[in-house]
């Protein structure tokens, strides 16, 4: 479901927001079956590439903490740094585990807050878009 609803989002909506991945994004595409690797890097051609700086990897470090990201998902608090250091508005994930989810999310927009930054909202693309969005 999650990918079909992806599709959508991608098919339909993508058109209506300037879309930004990072490096960490793109290496994460290159990952896994050439083929479908392939297939992902297609995707993201067209999105700004947002270079990773020091900044970034100070700002990741500082999300993973006990009761926040934990330590082996030090690539999502990238994620959540890109998009904080560029002042992205959205971060879209399915992420839930650690990215999506309330509890870390809570704590991890504390530590942004704490050290001055504007949090991005972050949601799944379903959030952002709407299932009423997607049905038209």
């Amino acid at each position: 479901m999650r990918q079909a609803v992806t599709r959508r989002c991608w098919e339909q909506e993508r058109h209506k927001y300037d879309l930004f991945v990072s490096e960490a994004v793109e290496n994460e595409c290159r990952r896994g079956d050439p083929v479908q690797a392939r297939k992902r890097l297609s995707l993201i051609e067209a999105a700004t590439m947002l270079i990773l700086n020091r900044s970034i990897m100070e700002l990741a470090q500082k999300l993973v903490i006990p009761g926040g990201l934990p330590a082996g998902a030090a690539a999502d608090a990238v994620h959540i740094a890109v998009a904080t250091i560029y002042q992205i508005d959205y971060l879209a994930t399915w992420n839930i585990r650690h990215i999506a989810n309330a509890q870390i999310r809570r704590i991890t927009e504390g530590i942004l807050e704490d050290n001055g930054y504007r949090r991005p909202i972050v949601c799944t693309p379903e959030e952002l878009f709407g299932v009423d969005a997607l049905d038209r």
